[in-house]
């Protein structure tokens, strides 16, 4: 079978798809390698990009086992991260720095950010 012919795989596909789509302005835009830096026990990869007034950081974890990233931004104008696709926010500062924000991640997840 086809993937879109599976009906639990059809609207997962559809869903990445659209975030896909609706991040494609951002996506699209260069790399930013000195806005934030992140500090983890655990192996977490991430990527900076900036577009429309908002800085959106997209981060994995690369190990199975369950982690806390702390990212720091260069400049502490924000108060609040959004994490796109799972209807919560991330309060800046909560991890005791004004600039910093810490979230969990469990084994490969990833979590996708929108800063203004």
């Amino acid at each position: 079978h086809a993937l879109l012919d599976d009906a639990t795989m059809k609207p997962a596909v559809a869903a990445i798809d659209q975030q896909i789509h609706d991040l494609a302005p951002a996506l699209n835009t260069a790399p930013i390698t000195n806005a934030v830096t992140l500090a983890s026990s655990s192996k977490v990869d991430f990527l900076v990009k900036r577009q429309g007034g908002k800085l959106y950081v997209f981060a994995v974890s690369m190990t199975s086992s369950p982690t806390t990233a702390t990212f720091t931004l260069a400049h502490d104008a924000a108060k609040t991260a959004t994490v796109l696709g799972e209807s919560r926010t991330v309060p800046i500062g909560s991890s005791g720095a004004s600039n910093a924000f810490e979230d969990a991640f469990d084994p490969y997840a990833v979590h996708l950010y929108a800063i203004q």
